[in-house]
């Protein structure tokens, strides 16, 4: 794994999915640039929220044994969201976080899930850490 700065995942993020879809019309790439921009916009609330209640590591979507739960949940961790921690009152954070932002859906110890009401795109997928200040992705490339 490689930590990698949050603007240069967000970028590299969007030439690969840029690649993948393949955009045809310019109405299809202006659909495309404005999706991509939400999804980026709600990954930068959920990383503030969390930095917000002390969290430093972070996963959207993706399991990860850096955090107590993620390991052995029992489900497919795509549209889930992981933090270790809890509030002085004993309620999960993750759950704070989404609570916070508007996300409804069920939780655990450790997560929550990620369902809009309001429908839109899903944040980006990944594992983040804040380091030195500053939120970085852990990707393997």
């Amino acid at each position: 794994m490689k930590l990698v700065p949050i603007q240069e995942f967000f970028e590299s993020r969007f030439e690969s999915e840029h690649r993948r879809t393949k955009p045809e019309t310019l109405e299809d790439e202006s659909k495309f640039y404005k999706e991509f921009t939400e999804s980026v916009n709600r990954t930068k609330d959920i990383l503030y929220v969390a930095k917000s209640f002390g969290v430093t590591l972070i996963s959207i979507g993706v399991s990860t044994g850096r955090i107590e739960g993620c390991k052995e949940f029992p489900f497919n961790p795509t549209g889930s969201l992981f933090c270790n921690g809890y509030t002085e009152g004993g309620r999960p954070i993750a759950w704070e976080i989404t609570d916070k932002l508007g996300y409804r859906g069920c939780g655990n110890r450790t997560q929550h899930q990620l369902v809009r009401t309001d429908g839109g795109q899903a944040p980006l997928t990944a594992l983040y850490e804040f380091k030195d200040g500053e939120w970085y992705a852990n990707v393997r490339w």
